[in-house]
């Protein structure tokens, strides 16, 4: 997965999708999954087969959480380097305070500000977008590179070689059908 992130941060507006973008979007897939079965597994194989559910429930939310923190902080990431840099290439190019202020908030604003300009305005907007878009995916796609590589070294140091054995629980004892009481089930009138 970092090898993908890794490859996504040195992707231009001009990279070719069979090529780089397939490889890093490859590379990240097949990190995910070689990742969430085996951890799934880990967490389900230490509890006793009477709280899977628990279990299943809590690997459930982690991983939510997990991942609603990783958007916003990748998103404060592209954040603060997306306005800055585009800013910094629409620097005199005669664009009015307010609208620059506008275009620097996303990448959407800044194609709606190329839609009202003047047709000689628009390629550098459109251009500026671009290129500011790429530098905040760069940025923020070298922090996931990070998160994951200090995820493996923690997983390598941290957790155990092999899962522990634990014993099957036993089957719960049988109790009376729906609408048999219990001297039904003994045999007794």
């Amino acid at each position: 997965m970092g090898a993908g992130f890794f490859i996504a941060s040195t992707l231009g507006s001009d990279s070719a999708y069979f090529g780089p973008v397939l490889v890093s979007m490859v590379l990240m897939a097949v990190g995910l999954g070689l990742v969430t079965a085996p951890s799934t597994g880990a967490i389900l194989a230490v509890l006793p087969l009477g709280k899977a559910g628990v279990g299943s429930a809590v690997n459930d939310v982690t991983r939510e959480l997990g991942g609603t923190f990783g958007v916003a902080v990748v998103g404060a990431v592209f954040s603060s380097v997306y306005g800055p840099r585009l800013a910094q290439l629409l620097h005199g190019a005669g664009l009015p305070a307010p609208a620059l202020a506008a275009a620097r908030q996303s990448p959407a604003a800044a194609l709606q500000l190329a839609g009202r300009a003047s047709p000689s305005s628009q390629a550098v907007i459109i251009d500026a977008a671009n290129r500011a878009f790429v530098a905040g995916l760069s940025r923020g796609s070298l922090v996931c590179a990070g998160v994951v590589a200090l995820g493996a070294v923690f997983a390598f140091l941290v957790l155990p070689r092999r899962l522990p054995r634990t014993p099957p629980s036993p089957p719960a004892a049988p109790g009376p059908k729906p609408g048999q009481t219990s001297s039904a089930k003994s045999g007794q009138p």
